[in-house]
């Protein structure tokens, strides 16, 4: 009936002006090529899931007393690893000083 249909379509990341494009090759010697591609679409960022520490700006020059040289930063991420923009359903993110792994006495 000419009629196709998909089932299970993703994408795994979010992003701004996705598009996906459709190909069939028709005829005997496969020399036709039809193509449609869809509207643009976003995909938003999904909710938000765990905190990860940007490689680069893990803390280091620590001296007593000071602040660090290198301060970290800390990303909102969503369960696939994007970076979630709005963090407006965050309410409060603490940082604690571990010694050897354990929560210090002295922070």
């Amino acid at each position: 009936d000419g009629l196709l249909s998909f089932e299970g379509l993703s994408v795994d990341r979010s992003g701004t002006g996705f598009a996906i494009q459709f190909e069939a090759t028709v005829g005997t010697t496969g020399s036709n090529t039809l193509l449609n591609v869809t509207r643009s679409f976003d995909i938003d960022f999904g909710l938000p899931y765990r905190l990860s520490i940007q490689a680069e700006t893990n803390p280091e020059g620590a001296v007593p007393g000071s602040t660090l040289v290198q301060q970290p930063v800390i990303l909102v991420q969503d369960v696939l690893g994007n970076t979630v923009s709005d963090q407006s359903g965050v309410v409060l993110v603490t940082a604690q000083l571990l010694e050897g792994g354990v929560p210090s006495a002295k922070a």
